[in-house]
């Protein structure tokens, strides 16, 4: 009896020590697998930095032209109100001269 009990904690023992080996093994994948990771990574990175600084770019263009459009309707609107003030003021003139009449 004590002979099969020594045997059945001999090959446990066996088993164990050859489960916890073969987890251990080649870190050479690993670590090519890590690099891998690390390089697809970076490329991620670069990439939403280029469409990031394209972006901000594209909003600034906009911006400005919006900003440009923006100053012409003003200066297009102050045009014709000075227009349409002056037109009065003629209009006021040439009542009042024919009311004096």
């Amino acid at each position: 009896m004590k002979k099969r009990s020594f045997l059945a904690i001999l090959v446990s023992v066996v088993l164990a020590g050859s489960l916890l080996a073969g987890c251990g093994g080649s870190s050479a994948k690993s670590d090519k697998a890590a690099s891998s990771a690390e390089a697809a990574a970076s490329s991620v990175e670069e990439k939403a930095e280029s469409a990031a600084s394209s972006a901000e770019e594209k909003a600034e263009s906009a911006a400005s032209s919006v900003e440009e459009k923006a100053e012409s309707a003003a200066s297009s609107a102050e045009e014709k109100a000075e227009s349409a003030a002056s037109s009065a003021e003629e209009k006021a003139e040439s009542a009042a001269s024919s009311a004096e009449e």
